[in-house]
Order: structure tokens, then C-alpha cells, then sequence
């Protein structure tokens, strides 16, 4: 059972013709007669009264900003609140995860020192410290004194 059933109604008919006249008030050319300004209003009542009331109002006040002729408002208002319905719908549904399919690549791995190898670091920095090197100074591991070298471990 969905907890909001505005959801499901479609917008009212006052709703709609209120935004709409709105919207026709701002965009409409002057010389748009009082006959079509009222069949411009039911066409686009008939063709937008779909939608939810929420999606309606939000996608007629971006209309009502980005519309500049009647003939933009009800494909407008039909992209835009289709697009939060997608949005809405993608939001019900989770956070989506999942693995790649096509894995031709091996796994990326990391380099973990093993016991000895954090032994023999450990020691080599012990050494160094009680030499007198400074904190800040790190001394190379046998690993980066080979690679300095150019030998391949």
C-alpha cells in the first residue's frame, strides 16, 4: 500500500488551470486571443492531467521560469515531470550495486609486507635511529635500495 495516495490522483482541475494560467500569463504573445488562451488551457489540461499534483505544481513552476512561448509549456512540463518521476522511482528502489559482469582483467592486488619482511623493517629503522638519524629521515628498505639500483627483486 503506498503511503502517500496523492501520488496516485491525478492533479485537480483548479490546480492545473491555476499553474497553467500562470504560466500563459508570462509567455503568451500579445496578440493570442481571449478564444485561444481558453483552448490552450484545455488542451493542455487534457493532455498534462496525468500526473501527480506534486509533479504538476513543481514542473509547472520550472515552466513558468524557462518557458518563453506557449508552444514550450506542455512539452516542458511533460519532460520535467517525467524526469522526477524518474528520479522518485530510482530513490524508492535503493541504492543499486553490483559486480561487473565481464571481468577479463585479474583483481587488482596490493602489496602486504609478510612477517619477516615487517621484521627486517623494523629492525633496519631500529638500527638507523640508534646510528643518530633523524625522525624525519626514513631510511630505504632493502626492496627500495633495489629498485634505486635498478635489480630486480
Amino acid at each position: 500500500m503506498p503511503r502517500n495516495l496523492d501520488a496516485l490522483t491525478p492533479v485537480p482541475a483548479p490546480v492545473a488551470i491555476a499553474e497553467l494560467t500562470a504560466i500563459l500569463a508570462l509567455c503568451a504573445p500579445a496578440a493570442m486571443s481571449e478564444a485561444h488562451r481558453e483552448e490552450f488551457l484545455h488542451v493542455a489540461y487534457q493532455t498534462l492531467a496525468h500526473l501527480p499534483p506534486d509533479l504538476f505544481v513543481d514542473a509547472a513552476r520550472s515552466a513558468r521560469v524557462c518557458c518563453k512561448h506557449p508552444a514550450q509549456v506542455v512539452p516542458h512540463i511533460a519532460a520535467h515531470a517525467a524526469e522526477r518521476q524518474a528520479l522518485r522511482d530510482r530513490l524508492k528502489a535503493g541504492p543499486q550495486c553490483g559486480l561487473i559482469a565481464d571481468h577479463t582483467h585479474a583483481p587488482r592486488t596490493w602489496w602486504r609486507p609478510d612477517a619477516d619482511e615487517l621484521a627486517r623493517a623494523k629492525a633496519e629503522v631500529a638500527d638507523a635511529i640508534a646510528a643518530g638519524a633523524k625522525p624525519t629521515e626514513r631510511p630505504m628498505l632493502e626492496q627500495e635500495q633495489q629498485s634505486a639500483r635498478g635489480d630486480r627483486p
